[in-house]
């Protein structure tokens, strides 16, 4: 008996660890990810979509109900199982928020979305337009790039602190060079 109250003595340290944690993990874990496994020579910027945060969210929130699951259901069948699914689902939904992403080249643009295993590349010169929303009215939106292309796809980039000044002059730049249709909208 003693030794089944350790256990999930145990189990509560690391659900209340993880709980305190977790908003590093959720904030950090993305921008690493990407930056890892998708960082390649040349690449202007690489983005995170949100969906990979709150996806990331998710699974920290199953992790943290599989501990809870074992520290208040004393350790039966049930909450092992409970635990195992939880854990399952959380390896699930990082893995799938990790194949998330944006990066822009002097090449090309090339993203993925999440739970997807085909990378989709344009070259600049394939871009249909390019459309740049910014509320000069409101500066509590940031601004942001809309990109179409010929398939139907499109890739919204927003400025943040990983889209500087300099990288959007490089956007600019291509714009111009290949001369893509480009729009910018003030109010929408």
């Amino acid at each position: 008996m003693y030794r089944r109250t350790e256990g999930r003595h145990i189990f509560m340290a690391l659900a209340i660890c993880l709980f305190l944690f977790s908003p590093l993990v959720i904030f950090f874990e993305p921008l690493i990810v990407a930056e890892t496994l998708y960082y390649e020579r040349g690449v202007w910027i690489t983005q995170v979509p949100k969906i990979n945060f709150m996806l990331c969210g998710i699974a920290m929130l199953l992790l943290i109900l599989a501990f809870v699951a074992l520290w208040l259901m004393n350790m039966n069948k049930l909450s092992i199982v409970l635990a195992f699914l939880c854990t399952c689902g959380c390896i699930v939904l990082i893995h799938g928020g990790s194949l998330s992403y944006a990066s822009l080249s002097g090449e090309a643009i090339t993203f993925r979305h999440a739970f997807s295993q085909d990378k989709q590349s344009y070259t600049w010169d394939s871009i249909d337009s390019i459309h740049y929303f910014d509320d000069l009215e409101n500066d509590d939106v940031q601004p942001f790039y809309v990109f179409y292309f010929p398939d139907g796809e499109e890739l919204q980039l927003k400025k943040n602190g990983l889209l500087t000044e300099e990288i959007r002059i490089r956007i600019d730049q291509k714009i111009r060079e290949l001369n893509i249709p480009f729009e910018r909208i003030h109010e929408w």
